[in-house]
């Protein structure tokens, strides 16, 4: 019942914030945008999120050689494929075949598998302020965000926060001050424990590092879907490559809510919000979100669904996993 009642809010949360995206579009004028779009550069999105996907593959099988070698095509056709299906399944059940698959394909404890999935989500966070703080201190956009110093150091404190999580999680579990905490919240103990098993990549500074930079690279590889979108629209007098990866971490943000299987929706509504500040026409701004994403969607979904399958999974089978 819970189930049904989260699903059911996701999908009204989709389409309320579809509905916002929508909000002020002039239809005419929206089929106009579309049918002046450049589609050579529209089918290079096809291209970015290959890539994308990819570099996902790459940052993650850093995070994995610690606890066993793994080869990049594997880990590239396992993020591709829990990808797919959290594009067309509720709760990101793609995380759940992505750890159980993956221990099997990499011959490595579940448990390990799905920890690095966990700090793998939580490097995605710090990916993302970084490239936010770097935007900001590099002032190549005036915004209202990159004005407020105070939010930006705290960014920053958050950040650091979060890395030294995620490099000495096994030494916080064993500070003695901390255990009354831990006791009382046991969930909180798990985490860390999971953090501390799926995070070994950050006993080396050098892997540690270089598991950031890939995040880093991952997330601006992303941010190339929206710039080949704003060529495709005749937009580039007015965004550049450091307002694209704004578009990216606001898209990132509003995907972060609850909401139905492909996020449709949240990323209409959280790139069109950003747009709308710097002043392009509705019309124009949800083109190009709608372009980057279904483009994006049916290129990962098409892509992932030949892996899961590959891998002897059925879109029926993961649904009956979730199930149980």
């Amino acid at each position: 019942m819970k189930a049904k009642l989260a699903l059911a809010a996701g999908i009204a949360a989709g389409i309320a914030l579809f509905f916002y995206a929508m909000r002020g579009v002039d239809f005419t004028r929206l089929s106009e945008v579309w049918s002046q779009a450049d589609h050579l550069f529209l089918s290079l999105i096809i291209l970015t999120n290959i890539a994308e996907t990819f570099m996902r593959g790459v940052k993650w099988k850093i995070l994995l050689d610690p606890a066993g070698e793994v080869r990049v095509w594997d880990s590239f056709r396992m993020e591709a494929a829990g990808l797919a299906l959290n594009n067309i399944l509720p709760f990101r059940l793609g995380e759940i075949v992505r750890g159980t698959a993956g221990a099997g394909l990499f011959k490595m404890p579940a448990a390990t598998v799905f920890a690095t999935i966990v700090v793998e989500r939580a490097l995605d966070v710090v990916a993302l302020v970084l490239l936010l703080a770097i935007i900001g201190s590099a002032g190549s956009i005036e915004s209202d965000i990159f004005r407020h110093k105070t939010a930006m150091c705290l960014l920053f404190v958050a950040v650091a926060m979060g890395i030294c999580a995620i490099v000495y999680a096994e030494r916080i579990l064993k500070i003695k001050a901390l255990s009354p905490l831990f006791d009382k919240f046991p969930s909180l103990a798990k985490i860390f424990s999971q953090i501390a098993s799926g995070a070994l990549a950050f006993r080396s500074w050098k892997r540690g590092g270089l598991v950031i930079i890939a995040a880093m690279f991952q997330w601006f590889v992303n941010s190339l879907s929206p710039l080949a979108a704003v060529y495709a629209f005749h937009l580039q007098d007015k965004m550049d490559a450091s307002h694209c990866l704004i578009v990216t971490v606001a898209s990132a943000i509003a995907c972060s809510i609850p909401a139905m299987p492909g996020f449709f929706g949240n990323y209409e509504a959280g790139v069109a919000a950003v747009m709308g500040a710097w002043g392009i026409e509705r019309d124009t701004a949800f083109a190009l979100a709608f372009s980057a994403h279904i483009i994006g969607y049916i290129t990962i979904t098409a892509m992932g669904l030949l892996f899961v399958y590959g891998l002897g999974y059925s879109i029926g089978k993961v649904w009956k996993m979730g199930k149980h």
